[in-house]
């Protein structure tokens, strides 16, 4: 995932990225947060993921956005 295809997918589900601005170690922190669509009995869960780039911390996010997303069409 490229830095750009992180921000494009990030602004499609209205998520949000955090940089930590205390580096420890001069290590960056990036923080994703996305909400899991809703579906039914199915409340809505946040997914809150890191990494020490936007596009690892992204990644694992959509990751598990997409396992969710998964387990939603099992459930139709």
């Amino acid at each position: 995932m490229t830095r750009d295809e992180a921000l494009d997918w990030i602004q499609q589900v209205d998520g949000k990225l955090y940089q930590n601005p205390r580096k420890a170690n001069d290590i960056d922190e990036w923080v994703a947060v996305v909400r899991t669509p809703t579906s039914g009995a199915w409340g809505r869960k946040v997914i809150i993921t890191s990494g020490p780039t936007l596009q690892q911390a992204t990644s694992a996010a959509e990751q598990q956005w997409n396992a969710l997303w998964e387990k939603l069409g099992q459930v139709h």
